[in-house]
C-alpha cells in the first residue's frame, strides 16, 4: 500500500490481489515468466530466524509467504532455504547442513537434482571455475534470476568459501 510501484512478480502478484485472487494462486495466476525466479528463495532467512533449530516450520512459513508471488520450485527453494539456515542456528558444517535442508523438499524436485548434483560435483572438483561452468551448462537460464541458476553458485560459493564470509561472497558475485 505504500510503495507506488511493484517491479516484477511483486507486480503480478499485486495485481492479482486487486483482482481477487489470493494465495496459494495469486503466485501462479498469469506469472509465466517469475514464477521460477529467486524473488523467493530470497526471503527464507527471516522464518529460519523465527524457527531456529525447528526447520519444519520455518519451511511451513517459507512456503505460506512462496505461493504470494511463485509457485513449485521456486516455493521449494524457499522452503529448502529456510530449512537450511534453521538448522545452522545448531549445526556449523556447511556440507551438512546442505544435506539437512534437503527434509524440506520433494524426492522429486528439482531443487533436490540441484543439491545433489552441486555437492557431487563439489566433491569431484577441486576448482569453483570447473563447477560453476558444470552448473550453467545444466541449469543455466537466460534470466538472471532464475533460481536454479542462483542456487547453484551459492551453495558452490558457501562450499568452496570454506566458512570464510569475504571469500565465500566474492566467490558468489565474481
Amino acid at each position: 500500500e505504500n510503495c507506488a510501484y511493484s517491479p516484477g512478480e511483486y507486480a503480478i502478484m499485486r495485481k492479482n490481489f486487486e483482482k481477487g485472487i489470493y494465495p496459494p494462486l495469486s503466485g501462479k495466476f498469469c506469472n509465466d515468466f517469475y514464477r521460477g525466479g529467486m524473488g523467493c528463495p530470497i526471503r527464507s532467512e527471516i522464518w529460519a530466524c523465527l524457527s531456529p533449530g525447528d526447520a519444519v516450520q520455518a519451511a511451513a512459513l517459507a512456503e505460506k509467504d512462496g505461493v504470494l508471488d511463485h509457485e513449485g520450485e521456486s516455493v521449494y527453494a524457499e522452503k529448502y532455504f529456510a530449512a537450511v539456515e534453521s538448522f545452522a542456528f545448531f549445526e556449523s558444517d556447511i556440507r551438512t547442513l546442505l544435506m539437512m535442508g534437503l527434509c524440506a523438499v520433494p524426492r522429486s524436485s528439482k531443487v533436490r537434482e540441484l543439491v545433489e548434483f552441486v555437492l557431487a560435483e563439489c566433491e569431484k572438483r577441486d576448482n569453483i571455475k570447473d563447477v560453476l561452468t558444470e552448473i550453467l551448462y545444466r541449469y543455466g537460464h537466460p534470466d538472471c534470476t532464475n533460481m536454479l541458476q542462483n542456487i547453484g553458485i551459492t551453495l558452490a560459493s558457501l562450499i568452496f568459501g570454506g566458512g570464510d564470509i569475504l571469500k565465500t561472497g566474492m566467490l558468489a558475485l565474481n
